[in-house]
């Protein structure tokens, strides 16, 4: 029988972590998954451990993308492919779940009819914060195009969405896109969907793992990429005038969660 619900986890040089991660899907309370764990020619021994892995639970199953990818986009896209499950959930290969998250999320997805949703994030270095999602029925709010442009608030190892609503939708491999490619892809499905039903679940679904040189934390570097982004969708209409004033509403809410961020890991890690 296909399984409800398909996890995809791009592979790249993660040996240090993947086992945790696909460790925290195995341990949901919620059984009826499956892992597609997508490989982008890793140069460690991430390929090994998953297979290790592989061998323990048949839910888990590894893939090897055939040649490097340059970013999370292509093994994403190979995994979308080949899913068997009415809904997909993203996983990064460092991340980690709360026991109860897909039981969670599934009921609500459920429960609003739901094609999307996404969910809160805890940042953490060492130890997952968040081990169990709770109250998270009461605080949903809808996401919208417009407010995407703003700023993307969509944290994609929090997603879990219809399969087929990606019917004619990937993630953009260009390597441009790297590191906002899932930005892209929310925008694009938000706006060639408009009777979408998308849900925000303002309770944390993931705990993020805070990586000093992750590929996302240049700055000017990643603000380039929203630029191109949002050039993407604007620049052949009338709203392209709208570019700086998204721009900037990026960088003000950026700078505000960053520095509510700092202040959260001051007080948790270095106290």
């Amino acid at each position: 029988m296909k399984p409800i619900i398909s996890v995809i986890i791009p592979m790249y040089n993660c040996d240090q972590y993947i086992k945790e991660t696909i460790g925290s899907v195995v341990g949901q309370d919620f059984t009826d998954w499956e892992v597609l764990a997508v490989d982008d020619c890793s140069t460690d021994n991430t390929y090994e451990v998953v297979a290790g892995l592989a061998r323990l639970d048949s839910r888990v199953k590894l893939f090897k993308m055939p040649v490097n990818t340059r970013g999370p986009a292509g093994p994403r896209n190979y995994g979308i492919n080949i899913a068997q499950g009415k809904y997909i959930c993203f996983l990064d290969s460092d991340d980690i779940w709360p026991v109860n998250k897909l039981s969670m999320q599934y009921r609500i997805m459920e429960d609003e009819s739901a094609d999307f949703s996404s969910g809160e994030k805890v940042s953490f270095m060492e130890t997952p914060l968040v081990k169990e999602v709770k109250n998270a029925e009461k605080n949903i709010s809808d996401i919208k195009y417009f407010d995407l442009l703003m700023k993307n608030k969509i944290n994609t190892s929090a997603v879990m969405l219809r399969k087929d609503i990606l019917k004619n939708l990937k993630f953009d491999e260009d390597v441009k896109y790297a590191a906002v490619e899932d930005y892209k892809l929310w925008l694009d499905l938000h706006r060639s969907k408009p009777s979408l039903k998308s849900i925000r679940i303002k309770a944390p679904l993931m705990n993020y793992r805070v990586h000093r040189d992750g590929i996302s934390r240049s700055k000017l570097k990643q603000l380039g990429k929203v630029y191109r982004v949002l050039k993407s969708h604007l620049e052949n209409n009338k709203n392209i005038f709208l570019i700086p004033l998204f721009l900037s509403s990026y960088v003000i809410q950026s700078l505000y969660r960053e520095q509510l961020q700092q202040k959260f890991m001051n007080r948790v890690f270095y106290k």
